[in-house]
């Protein structure tokens, strides 16, 4: 019934199947009931369908592919519902689960195909067996078993699915990261180039603003001596001109006046050398 390959098996499938008591005698057992199951299956495809164009949050994808998802899982309740556990039913599990999770579903809209089945099923057998409540509740419980089971091995696949999409997806980001890492690292180098270049000229600039300003306070304290000899040559000349004066009073007036020019002229000629020899410093 279950092959014998584990790389063939869903994640605990044997595990699974004693869980859920899915022994021998329970696929002889569904074998045994499927000719009433079997009218009741297609009538749960039918309302689930229907009952799904309603649901807002998949009414679109059952719109869409309705039809084909209850053929697939007519197809897929008919291996499980007559015992026939075995190759055939993993791979059209697998099948399944996958190709209902690229449409965007997930197991849990199989737990309500479940218990339409379930309800379909008790139905029939309540027709089939009208004075014999124990044989509805023993067959009842033999499906419950098999849906139940299936639901189980649903979920595993779509887990699994979800963790092998995230694996992959972690190492398509670690091969991405390490394509990108060489020039990460060439673009971080360059940029902490740049950011020394950028200290030092900003060094450089700061050096050259402080002597800059050593410069003009040179410059101001010249202009303050360059100031002070002035008003020194100007008392000189002033005083200069008084003794001119003294003297005046006692030699002629035209050779007075012609000394004091040429004193004057010669006055005047230093202070102006003096003066731009301090204004070149």
């Amino acid at each position: 019934m279950v092959p014998e390959a584990p790389t063939d098996l869903p994640y605990n499938f044997r595990a699974r199947l004693q869980l859920y008591d899915m022994t021998e005698a329970t696929c002889k057992s569904l074998c045994t009931i499927w000719p009433i199951v079997a009218p009741a299956l297609g009538e749960a495809i039918s309302s689930f369908i229907k009952a799904e164009l309603e649901m807002p949050t998949v009414a679109r994808i059952f719109r869409a592919h309705g039809a084909e998802i209850g053929r697939v899982e007519t197809k897929h309740m008919q291996l499980l519902l007559s015992g026939g556990i075995g190759d055939d039913y993993i791979r059209s599990s697998r099948h399944l689960n996958s190709w209902q999770a690229e449409l965007g579903l997930t197991p849990r809209t199989r737990i309500f195909l479940g218990t339409l089945i379930l309800k379909a099923a008790l139905n029939a057998f309540a027709r089939k067996t009208r004075l014999s409540g124990n044989a509805v509740a023993k067959r009842g419980r033999v499906v419950a078993q098999a849906i139940a089971f299936d639901v189980a091995t649903s979920f595993t696949l779509y887990q699994d699915a979800q963790a092998t999409a995230a694996e992959r997806r972690r190492i398509r980001v670690a091969e991405a990261i390490g394509e990108f890492e060489p020039t990460l690292r060439t673009l971080v180098n360059s940029v902490m180039g740049t950011s020394d270049a950028l200290l030092q000229k900003s060094a450089d600039l700061a050096r050259g603003a402080e002597a800059t300003s050593q410069r003009m306070e040179s410059a101001s304290h010249s202009s303050v001596q360059m100031a002070r000899s002035i008003g020194s040559t100007s008392e000189s000349a002033n005083a200069l001109s008084t003794s001119i004066g003294e003297i005046s009073v006692r030699v002629r007036p035209a050779t007075i006046w012609r000394n004091g020019l040429r004193a004057m002229q010669r006055l005047q000629w230093c202070s102006l050398r003096v003066f731009l020899r301090r204004a070149n410093k």
